[in-house]
């Protein structure tokens, strides 16, 4: 038992002897900094990760207010570009046609449409197209409102209903004046070539044999036998001596252009909600390269523009 003692004390004593020959409490002091570390570490870590944070959300900040200015710096170029804004800004709307910029004036065109929400009809008459490129205007002009084909129309103002659309066409126009599109306008371009075409609203031939033709009973069947073959909007021909000479008077008087205005001036749905608009240029006006132009109002304000 004694013996156990003694090599207990042996031990403890080595080992306070090799800490005192190692530094003691100096040594032990040295190494708190150490014991300490980790904590310190990780604060610094922590306060690392904060100042990145904040240094990104200021980066955020500045690329947010940057892409504000460049917004405001464009919203000023095109508001000097645009010009004095009209009345009609937003109401009437200006749109290139498919050949805005051909060589060809009679297949040079824009559009122009009186918004569904606006109130009233729009008196475009007067109102003018403005290129930029070659700082010239042009004024649009008057109109028919329903043509008749060999006389003399009366042209009156071009004036847009809520929805319309007037379609300018820089070129001459085929029949000589601008006019309003109607149910039978389509007889028009049997013989004379528009661009854009023009619609093919006419009724068909057999179905205004029946509701008009007033002649003998005899030659229904055979009169309405050939018309059920012709097409809408085209003035028949080739017409076979069977059909008899009541049907091919009602042809002559019925069937052209004059004859389905006299049928259908009264319907309903008689003029369409298009204009052509003619300015009667021999050359183009627009330029084939990039240009903006301007609808401008009868006080010169700008109503719409369009860039290409």
């Amino acid at each position: 038992m004694q013996a156990n003692v003694l090599l207990v004390a042996g031990v403890i004593l080595f080992i306070f002897l090799a800490w005192a020959s190692s530094g003691g409490p100096e040594r032990a002091a040295s190494w708190q900094p150490l014991l300490g570390s980790p904590f310190k570490v990780a604060s610094s870590s922590i306060s690392d990760t904060g100042a990145e944070r904040s240094e990104r959300n200021e980066e955020r900040e500045l690329s947010r207010i940057q892409e504000e200015v460049v917004d405001l710096q464009r919203s000023a170029v095109s508001a000097a570009r645009f010009g004095t804004p009209s009345e009609y800004r937003d109401r009437v709307t200006l749109s290139l046609g498919t050949s805005a910029t051909s060589d060809d004036p009679d297949r040079e065109y824009v559009t122009i449409t009186v918004s569904t929400r606006e109130e009233e009809p729009v008196n475009v008459t007067g109102w003018r197209l403005s290129s930029s490129a070659k700082g010239r205007t042009i004024a649009i002009p008057t109109g028919v409102n329903v043509p008749r084909s060999s006389t003399i129309n009366i042209e009156e103002a071009v004036i847009l209903n809520p929805g319309d659309r007037a379609i300018v066409v820089v070129g001459e126009s085929p029949v000589g004046y601008s006019f309003r599109e109607n149910m039978c306008t389509g007889y028009l371009d049997q013989f004379q070539e528009f661009y854009p075409k023009l619609a093919h609203q006419c009724p068909a031939p057999v179905d205004d044999f029946d509701r008009f033709y007033l002649g003998s009973e005899r030659q229904l069947d055979s009169c309405r036998a050939f018309l059920r073959g012709e097409n809408r909007c085209e003035i028949p021909r080739d017409i076979p001596s069977s059909v008899g000479n009541e049907c091919e008077n009602f042809i002559d008087t019925h069937l052209d252009y004059n004859g389905c205005v006299d049928m259908h001036l009264g319907d309903r749905d008689f003029l369409s909600s298009t204009w052509r608009v003619y300015l009667e240029r021999e050359s183009g006006f627009f330029t084939e390269d990039h240009d903006t132009l301007k609808l401008l109002d009868a006080s010169g304000k700008t109503v719409d523009l369009v860039s290409y």
